[in-house]
C-alpha cells in the first residue's frame, strides 16, 4: 500500500512538472497585436510587397501604414 501511495505521489510530481512545462512554452509563444494584424492585412490588399532585412525595419513598416 505504501509502495502504490509513493508511486502515485511521483507521478503526480510529474504531471505537475508537465504542466509547468507546458505552461511556460504557452507563455513564450508570442501575440501579434490585433492592429499590427490588421494593417498587415492592408498592405497584403494594396499588393505592397516589400522585403525587410530586420524585424525592426518591418515594425517601422507596420506602425507607418
Amino acid at each position: 500500500m505504501e509502495n502504490e501511495m509513493g508511486r502515485m505521489l511521483s507521478e503526480i510530481e510529474m504531471l505537475k512538472r508537465a504542466v509547468r512545462e507546458l505552461q511556460i512554452s504557452i507563455d513564450i509563444e508570442p501575440k501579434v497585436r490585433e492592429e499590427y494584424l490588421q494593417k498587415i492585412r492592408t498592405l497584403e490588399k494594396n499588393s505592397n510587397f516589400l522585403s525587410f532585412n530586420s524585424i525592426e525595419e518591418l515594425k517601422k513598416s507596420i506602425e507607418n501604414a
